[in-house]
């Protein structure tokens, strides 16, 4: 947040205004983002409703342009794919919070996911759709916080999300519809997430729900539950000791991939949350984040899959 804050300051003047006149503080976004949604539902004024929206509508665009594929190298694709086809399993759940589509684009160059079903249940395809390679390993991505390649359409009774596909995104999927959204639709990393607002994220949200009640084993990888994603510890609260153990799990696995203190911090944060206690769990903590850790939560991972 902060090296993007920085990258964003540097394109946008009007982002000092929030800081001290000579400050030397990094420009975190989501501090940046935070005040302007509090402007936004302090100011009655149109003008400078309008000014503030304009804003917000700046750092999607940013963050789009910042976080496209083309600007990944080829030796760094490479590299994840490699890392990607250790990892998962047929039947796998992925939830993540990035905006990019850099984890699909891979997965489906491995052949183990398609986006015909493989954004769960809610974020549906067009008839047009059902024509392409059907997600047959299973393997769901859900994005509460959407994604880079999910438009809005709005109907007389709703407002959901349907993505944009192209042989940009996927390639030789030979199936381009929907255009790239130049104002992303997605929820910022600001400490006021309203969710809401759109049916097709509450009911992502729902269905995270659901497969983190069923999980056997919990992997948490490079994200350091951060105090603003108060619905990522709603959602952590559905793991059950008395769950599990119903279904003849004996103890959940849980894995923890992060850097230095992040890693201790992301078990001690699932224990205080879920509904078990440290003699329910089996856990991986690894703080390194390096290749080596990476490897050995991989062969982890697998010993029972």
């Amino acid at each position: 947040m902060a090296q993007l804050g920085d990258e964003f300051k540097q394109q946008h003047a009007w982002v000092s205004r929030h800081f001290s006149e000579g400050s030397i503080r990094p420009a975190n976004l989501e501090r940046v983002l935070t005040q302007l949604d509090l402007e936004l539902l302090d100011e009655d004024g149109a003008g400078k409703q309008r000014i503030l929206e304009e804003r917000i509508c700046d750092v999607k665009q940013f963050l789009r342009k910042r976080l496209r594929l083309d600007d990944i190298g080829h030796f760094q694709i490479e590299k994840a794919k490699s890392l990607c086809a250790r990892l998962f399993a047929d039947n796998d759940t992925i939830i993540t919070f990035n905006y990019d589509c850099l984890l699909e684009h891979i997965l489906w160059k491995l052949n183990f996911w398609s986006p015909n079903g493989g954004y769960g249940q809610s974020v549906r395809l067009t008839s047009y759709g059902s024509r392409i390679e059907q997600n047959s390993k299973g393997i769901t991505i859900l994005k509460p916080h959407s994604s880079l390649n999910f438009e809005e359409v709005k109907t007389d009774r709703d407002i959901y999300l349907q993505p944009w596909i192209s042989d940009k995104l996927f390639p030789n999927i030979h199936a381009n519809w929907n255009e790239e959204a130049q104002t992303p639709s997605i929820i910022l990393p600001s400490f006021v997430k309203i969710f809401g607002e759109n049916r097709t994220l509450m009911y992502i949200w729902h269905e995270a729900i659901q497969k983190i009640r069923n999980a056997d084993i919990v992997i948490m990888i490079g994200y350091s539950l951060p105090k603003s994603d108060a619905m990522v510890r709603f959602l952590l609260s559905f793991i059950s000791a008395h769950e599990f153990k119903a279904r003849g799990v004996e103890k959940l696995r849980v894995g923890i991939l992060s850097k230095g203190s992040h890693a201790s911090h992301g078990l001690k944060q699932i224990i205080e949350v879920g509904q078990f206690g440290k003699d329910d769990i089996e856990s991986l903590v690894l703080d390194g984040a390096d290749d080596a850790d990476y490897e050995t939560l991989c062969d982890w991972s697998n010993t029972v899959r």
